[in-house]
């Protein structure tokens, strides 16, 4: 009923089962924090699921999965202890929407977010950016696509004794496709990419001291996608493949369009 205002009576036929101390029933002391953008987060992505059966032209994905470390330590330039959470690598994870491609922004969970930019972390914080740039095909197929992926590397810069701890949501259950469109391909973090010492992060890690200069990859999955891709607009994978979204064994394998 789109030309009736949202009211109360909307809510009446539902009715939600929430088991006392469960995620989705915390009772004091529970720990809560965070708790509109993690458990928040999933609740939303599996509501919006079970829409999919009743309500297919309305559903996407309305959430984001968390993916950062925190860095502590002492800034050689001041002298000064410093704490810096890294945001910059969670900016793409809108699924795809009847209509609508995912827009590759910050998702509605952080559509008030006031995020620093790479060089103004810079300014501020003992950290040197290396890279960060979407990832070809890491949007998620459908007849309107996910966002793509967003990969950052990141050093510390002028930093001592300088320690990671690191959160990943969603690598193993990356946000859902919707009406035959596909999963998001999850994130995950590799400390020391290339080097000797590489090791993934798929969940989250303690605090670990790292190495001075030890670089940092971070990678986001991007959003799912809505639909079939296979009855994607053509002229629409081509864009995608001009942009570096798509590559052309992508358009051909995901989408059944074959560019020269």
């Amino acid at each position: 009923c789109p030309e009736i205002p949202i009211n109360s009576g909307f809510f009446r036929p539902v009715h939600p089962v929430l088991p006392p101390r469960t995620i989705v029933n915390a009772e004091e002391p529970a720990a809560v924090r965070a708790n509109t953008v993690t458990p928040g987060a999933d609740i939303g992505d599996v509501v919006m699921k079970a829409a999919e059966g009743f309500a297919p032209e309305r559903v996407g994905t309305c959430t984001i999965d968390l993916l950062g470390p925190w860095l502590w330590g002492r800034d050689e330039r001041s002298g000064r202890s410093f704490l810096h959470y890294e945001l910059l690598c969670t900016p793409t994870a809108s699924g795809g929407v009847d209509g609508a491609d995912g827009w590759g922004a910050w998702p509605a969970t952080f559509s008030s977010a006031d995020v620093p930019s790479v060089e103004m972390s810079e300014v501020q914080y003992p950290v040197l950016y290396r890279s960060g740039q979407l990832v070809t095909d890491s949007a998620a197929p459908g007849r309107w696509r996910g966002s793509a992926g967003w990969a950052t590397v990141r050093v510390p810069h002028h930093a001592a004794d300088q320690h990671h701890s690191i959160r990943v949501q969603g690598l193993y259950s990356p946000l859902h496709g919707f009406c035959g469109g596909a999963d998001a391909s999850g994130n995950y973090v590799v400390l020391d990419p290339g080097g000797e010492q590489e090791r993934v992060v798929s969940t989250w890690t303690d605090s670990e001291l790292s190495p001075a200069g030890e670089a940092i990859l971070l990678q986001s999955g991007g959003g799912g996608g809505w639909g079939n891709p296979l009855e994607r607009d053509p002229e629409l994978v081509r864009r995608d493949v001009l942009d570096e979204l798509v590559s052309l064994a992508g358009a051909r394998w995901d989408y059944g369009v074959v560019l020269d």
